[in-house]
């Protein structure tokens, strides 16, 4: 990690909330220590999966993470609960 990337990694680690970043085609290429907490998985596992696969189907989640691939940017949902299919 160069020297640059020290400070951004630390504020997102510094975040209660989870946070996952995908990549175009839904790849985890990133998640702090919350998200691993989250969805009691580290990221070694996490990014072996495509992030739709952390969701029931029926999550408002999936509908969210389809419209941010549309977009071409970030989406944000208030007051939905989310579950993970574990």
């Amino acid at each position: 990690m160069s020297k640059d990337d020290v400070l951004p990694r630390l504020i997102i680690e510094a975040m209660p909330f989870p946070l996952l970043v995908a990549g175009p085609k839904g790849e985890i290429v990133s998640a702090n220590s919350a998200a691993e907490d989250f969805f009691q998985a580290s990221f070694a596992m996490l990014r072996k999966l495509d992030v739709t696969d952390l969701f029931p189907f029926s999550s408002p989640a999936v509908e969210a993470l389809s419209r941010a691939r549309e977009g071409g940017g970030g989406v944000n949902e208030y007051a939905t609960s989310v579950g993970t299919p574990r």
